[in-house]
């Protein structure tokens, strides 16, 4: 067989094998951890005006922090190359279109300080492609989600809180920078 032909199906019987090859050619990344938590740890403050009778005005105070992954579903930790005690956030490729979407999620341990409810919660910071110039935040607390997009420096805008299916305007306020962040 000529040498050009094998090069050819060796290239191609990788391409079939790995589609996500072509991603591997692109910078690395421009953020890391840190910056990441330097943008989301610290105490907030959620602000949900009130939308009628049937849905009063709401605020919370919550403590949010790097998590550790324990709260993802069972079958995401079961398929994670690395144990989620010794990973920072997880990076994933996906193939969309034929192009590669590169993203980075931060599990988020989040503590409802003040509000309609009190304890736990859990949340996820995911920053879309290789550098950091926002990210968006969600935040499961008991039933309600709040969605918004936050800047390296801890900006949030675009918050959006869904309850019993309604959505509505909110405002996310950071209090408080960690400390050491």
């Amino acid at each position: 067989m000529p040498r050009k032909l094998v090069v050819i199906l060796l290239g191609f019987a990788a391409l079939v094998l790995n589609p996500f090859a072509a991603c591997a050619v692109e910078p690395g990344w421009r953020f890391g951890a840190n910056e990441m938590r330097a943008a989301i740890e610290g105490t907030w403050t959620i602000t949900v005006p009130a939308r009628g009778p049937d849905a009063p005005a709401m605020t919370y105070t919550v403590s949010i922090r790097q998590g550790d992954g324990s709260a993802r579903s069972e079958s995401a930790s079961a398929s994670s190359l690395v144990a989620p005690a010794a990973a920072c956030g997880s990076r994933s490729f996906v193939r969309t279109a034929g192009a590669c979407l590169d993203s980075t999620e931060m599990p988020l341990d989040v503590q409802i300080v003040t509000g309609p409810v009190r304890g736990t919660a859990s949340g996820e910071l995911r920053i879309i492609g290789r550098s950091f110039s926002y990210g968006r935040v969600e935040l499961t607390l008991g039933a309600s989600r709040l969605t918004a997009v936050v800047s390296p420096d801890g900006d949030a805008s675009e918050a959006m809180f869904f309850e019993a299916g309604r959505d509505r305007a909110a405002e996310l306020v950071r209090l408080v920078a960690a400390s050491g962040t």
